[in-house]
């Protein structure tokens, strides 16, 4: 357990990496393991060509470890083609589905803040989670907001928060700590929040005028009327005309 997360159940999770070197992965989890006190052992695999083509020896790899899931580091170059022809995508997705183990890759945004290439890339996806970070400059902290845009044949879960805390041990070794992180420390993190819960977190300071609220967390005075109207079990307005929390002081 950790950061308020608890797993489910203990899996072999092997790293198919297209992007950087196995000293670069060793040493995230290394700092990891130093920070965090666990025991983290990661397989890895350096690949170099296409994902479909190179199936056959991922396969092989994936019953070596008795991997239970995969982490594909990057979507773009797994694919090794055109990501807006459905044509170059559709054998990534096939091949890896061939594998029958849950795989999560990471890929990338356009300018737009969507997921870069073809529709078809979104709709095969069976979960889709956002990754914004944020930080001060030259902080040694990283805060991480982790947003569910995506579900199929379950709920969209809460965002999570999460804070990267670097430093180093008495040795001088890299160390990574993970906790808890506050999204409403920074806009970049904030913004992406929903309406609701940038409201409830105001409002936890003490009492205010909607358009105070509003200002606060840059949205318009009518969308905070009607969120707080649809989440009058969390919202009350005050005497004075201000707003609270329900059971604040009670």
């Amino acid at each position: 357990e950790w950061a308020g997360l608890r797993p489910e159940g203990k899996r072999t999770v092997l790293y198919l990496d297209y992007e950087a070197s196995e000293e670069d992965i060793n040493g995230r989890i290394g700092a990891l393991k130093r920070g965090m006190g666990v025991d983290l052992e990661v397989p890895y695999r350096r690949c170099y060509q296409k994902l479909a083509s190179d199936i056959e020896a991922i396969r092989k790899h994936v019953d070596e470890v008795d991997a239970g899931a995969i982490i594909v580091d990057s979507l773009g170059m797994a694919v090794g083609g055109d990501l807006n022809d459905t044509t170059s995508i559709m054998p990534c997705f096939q091949a890896i589905r061939s594998l029958g183990i849950p795989t999560l890759f990471i890929h990338h945004e356009n300018k737009e803040k969507l997921l870069y290439g073809n529709v078809f890339i979104w709709n095969q996806a069976r979960s889709v989670w956002q990754a914004q970070g944020a930080q001060d400059y030259d902080a040694s902290t990283l805060t991480l907001g982790l947003y569910h845009q995506k579900a199929n044949n379950t709920k969209l879960f809460p965002t999570v928060g999460l804070k990267f805390v670097f430093g180093e041990n008495a040795e001088g070794l890299p160390t990574t700590r993970v906790e808890r992180g506050d999204l409403m420390q920074f806009t970049e993190t904030a913004e992406k929040l929903p309406l609701d819960r940038r409201i409830t977190d105001v409002l936890g300071r003490g009492a205010m005028a909607v358009a105070d609220i509003a200002d606060e967390i840059g949205a318009t005075t009518e969308s905070v009327r009607i969120t707080m109207k649809r989440k009058a079990d969390r919202f009350i307005r005050l005497p004075d005309g201000n707003y609270g929390l329900a059971g604040e002081g009670e």
